[in-house]
């Protein structure tokens, strides 16, 4: 896939700051119910990087996203490049010398 044609350049630049696991191009126009479908649909990640082409409402999306995933970390931008109805998630790890958190449990 070749982002540049769909993220505007000043956002590949900010992007190419993480490491990318994932990119997934998603037409809207299939999903009844965005946060089922980031449930079922999407891996689970650390951090997502969501475009979305102007015609969507971000908020909706974002909100969406937390809600079906619990990542640690969500970013939405509008991309003035995608084509109407489309999504573009991007999965990020962290790089080599971030930490990866990790939760403790006391067992009862």
């Amino acid at each position: 896939m070749d982002l540049p044609s769909f993220v505007d350049e000043d956002l590949l630049t900010e992007m190419i700051k993480e490491e990318i696991s994932s990119v997934y191009l998603i037409n809207t126009d299939l999903i009844s119910n965005y946060e089922k479908f980031f449930e079922n649909f999407l891996p689970d990640s650390i951090q997502y990087t969501c475009f979305v082409s102007s015609d969507i409402p971000i908020t909706t999306i974002k909100n969406s996203l937390i809600k079906a995933k619990e990542p640690l970390n969500v970013k939405c931008f509008l991309s003035s490049k995608l084509p109407k109805g489309r999504i573009l998630i991007i999965l990020n790890r962290p790089k080599d010398n971030e930490k990866i958190p990790i939760t403790q449990t006391n067992p009862s």
